[in-house]
């Protein structure tokens, strides 16, 4: 059910910090699509474990984990899971060229329901990534934005013909977060002693082999529109991820450790049913929390 990289006696230091610990975490949600509800479920079984926002805890949304990332800072996670559920029923309900992809939606519906205030008093650093048309990954505080839910929508603009790009001040023209971070440099920019991360997909050599061999010629055929290192950065990720998950476990001033689901438990990241969410979210919730328990 659940593959770990690195040190899960990590995990404890998230769940049960000793309360003189001033040693900085941070915490990784990786982009998903629809398969982000299982980094979401990942989240309700640490919430239940203890692993709750505070300071010197810092979250970084990536795409979808944006959402996520938002909803377990500002105490919402056991709310989470079940967006990925509405999305998915909703979908079945859209007209052609709605927001087929929801994106928009889904930032009004984050703050319908989570709202602005909860997002600008968070106790812990809450930070959504986006790409930039040089294919650089930014940061962006979202309790400190204009528009924090705006910055939630721009990590999650998934590029494809015909849709352009978000737009951020300071930053311009970005698109999805997915396209761009990279974990290496996102630990040494934040400095944590513990990093935790949490995919949505399982690691690169569990995919299938249609996402492992054809995708990535397919991602940079379709994404003609955008610039080479958007193109190059959308097609590589699960490769940098692996790359990067290698690195963190050798390094020596981090204590890393990342949680992710095994192949026999992937869910696609267009998937619609929200029956085969729910199903999935509540096996993985309770196989996170069975680790948790065991380290």
């Amino acid at each position: 059910m659940v593959r770990i990289v690195g040190d899960p006696r990590v995990v404890r230091c998230f769940t049960n910090p000793p309360a003189d610990d001033t040693q900085q975490r941070t915490l990784v949600v990786l982009p998903g699509a629809m398969a982000g509800i299982l980094s979401a479920a990942a989240l309700r079984a640490l919430v239940r474990a203890g692993c709750v926002p505070r300071e010197r805890l810092s979250v970084v949304g990536i795409s979808a984990g944006a959402g996520n990332a938002v909803g377990w800072a500002t105490h919402n996670a056991h709310l989470t899971p079940d967006v990925y559920c509405h999305l998915a029923n909703r979908f079945f309900t859209l007209r052609w060229g709605e927001d087929l992809l929801q994106l928009r939606y889904l930032a009004r519906y984050l703050e319908e329901c989570i709202g602005e205030r909860a997002v600008r008093t968070a106790p812990a650093a809450i930070y959504s990534a986006v790409t930039d048309m040089n294919g650089a990954c930014r940061l962006v505080d979202i309790r400190t934005v204009a528009h924090p839910f705006e910055a939630v929508f721009a990590s999650t603009f998934v590029p494809a013909p015909f849709l352009g790009t978000a737009h951020l001040p300071r930053i311009g023209r970005v698109v999805d977060g997915g396209c761009g971070f990279d974990l290496v440099q996102l630990a040494i920019r934040l400095r944590p002693r513990y990093l935790l991360v949490l995919g949505s997909r399982p690691l690169q050599r569990e995919l299938p082999w249609y996402e492992r061999v054809p995708y990535p010629w397919w991602v940079r055929a379709w994404l003609y529109q955008y610039p080479r290192a958007v193109r190059e950065g959308a097609a590589t990720i699960d490769e940098r991820i692996s790359r990067a998950l290698t690195r963190l476990s050798e390094a020596r001033r981090i204590r890393f450790c990342g949680i992710f689901p095994e192949g026999s438990e992937a869910v696609a990241p267009f998937e619609w049913r929200s029956g085969v969410l729910a199903s999935a979210a509540a096996r993985y919730e309770d196989a996170v929390g069975e680790l948790i328990a065991s380290v």
